[in-house]
């Protein structure tokens, strides 16, 4: 299978999407039509046995069967999308290909892939709410469909291509998120050195799990990256609890002292900060999967900033991840950016085929029925439902293809200096 070329601009993942996972996308193409043909023809149904008051058992059961039964076939869709964009990130055979200085490198212990790879369901705690978005056609199913890895990705995609390093030896489905580059077991350490000093941004999650054993290939890349980047392209991601940052911080501590003895070199020695807690703890809410990162100064002095969507007004998780994401990510990530060597510019994106299949099809569909019915409830129905599916499958479309456009990395001529807002 082949898979989108990484280099100095990135390609977009809907333009992948139909190559490499075609499917995938008939499957879900095939979920979503049924969904709203069955709720289309239920509404129908229900509609004329309540103008009619006739045939209950026929028109009025089948007509809320055929709802509950499309309710039913939104989580198969979601896990249909999950396996779409796992097939359209397939692992690259090595990472020779990254341009240098286009791409960003995403180092974690490999236990917390079992945290990160599963579906967030932070944009849908309310299992009524996501069946009445997808019905009235303003459910953000990018959102709906990710993993919290892929959530994470999102939002630092902004610097280049996220890539990670994968085992050779674990044959499971790639996440949807990082794409994996295969190393094996042993000797993998000069590789990493290297991509490190080759990419333009470095991120580490910082948190150790209890069943993490001595995390010593994560200790050795955390002391990697302190002796060889500069403090400006080194990240620390806090993607657990606090209990998981603390022995992290603990064990990084310590490594660094007992490496400080041995090596004859000077290696920095950061100083980490707490974890700060969040602004109003008791507040209830699924917490988002990047909690906060830690940033250093020239000094190595790690100052914590911390995410929090118990800081934002809004009233449901979804809309305070929106918030948060809106008050504190982006402008953090923004002062990131300014500091990497090159400036990354998003490139124009276009709608996956699925989307515009969906739209078409929709349209056809709902046209043609609404010219066959004959009660008013009926043609109402079919006029609002079918308004309703080509505007947010149209939607859908938009934000999806802007979420996933590529980057492009930019560096001044020799001798330039970069024209830094």
């Amino acid at each position: 299978m082949d898979g989108p070329q990484y280099g100095k601009e990135t390609s977009s993942l809907a333009q992948h999407l139909w190559k490499n996972a075609r499917h995938e996308f008939l499957e879900g193409a095939m979920l979503s039509l049924a969904f709203y043909l069955w709720v289309t023809f239920g509404l129908l149904a229900v509609a004329e046995w309540l103008e009619t008051g006739e045939r209950f058992w026929n028109r009025g059961v089948y007509g809320m069967g055929l709802i509950l039964a499309a309710m039913c076939l939104l989580p198969l869709r979601r896990k249909s999308a999950v396996r779409a964009l796992r097939r359209v990130t397939p692992p690259m055979k090595s990472s020779d290909s990254l341009e240098d200085g286009c791409f960003v490198l995403y180092l974690r212990n490999f236990r917390v892939d079992s945290d990160l790879t599963g579906i967030d369901h932070l944009a849908s705690q309310s299992r009524w709410n996501y069946w009445l978005s997808e019905l009235l056609g303003y459910a953000n199913r990018t959102a709906h469909q990710s993993t919290r890895e892929y959530r994470i990705v999102k939002i630092v995609q902004r610097f280049g291509v996220v890539v990670a390093v994968g085992n050779e030896q674990d044959n499971a489905p790639f996440p949807a998120g990082a794409v994996r580059f295969l190393l094996p077991h042993t000797g993998w350490q000069p590789v990493v050195a290297r991509d490190m000093r080759r990419a333009r941004l470095v991120l580490m999650t910082a948190g150790l799990r209890s069943d993490s054993g001595s995390a010593a290939s994560t200790l050795w890349e955390y002391a990697q990256a302190v002796r060889t980047l500069p403090p400006e392209r080194f990240l620390l991601l806090a993607c657990g609890d606090e209990e998981d940052y603390e022995r992290f911080r603990t064990a990084a501590n310590a490594y660094l002292a007992q490496r400080r003895k041995r090596d004859t070199g000077d290696t920095p020695r950061p100083r980490l900060p707490d974890c700060p807690p969040p602004r109003k703890p008791t507040k209830h809410g699924a917490l988002p999967p990047l909690r906060g990162v830690v940033s250093f100064d020239q000094n190595w002095t790690g100052q914590f900033t911390r995410f929090d969507p118990t800081a934002a007004s809004a009233s449901t998780p979804a809309g305070r991840y929106r918030e948060m994401v809106r008050a504190q990510v982006n402008p953090f990530m923004d002062e990131v950016e300014r500091k990497l060597p090159g400036t990354a510019t998003r490139q124009r994106f276009s709608a996956s085929p699925r989307d515009m299949v969906m739209v078409m099809v929709a349209t056809l569909i709902f046209s043609t029925y609404f010219e066959r019915v004959e009660l008013v409830s009926q043609k109402i129905i079919i006029a609002v439902i079918g308004s309703l599916t080509v505007l947010g499958e149209a939607w859908e479309a938009t934000t999806s293809a802007e979420e996933t456009a590529g980057v492009k990395i930019e560096f001044p001529p020799a001798g330039e200096q970069p024209d830094r807002p």
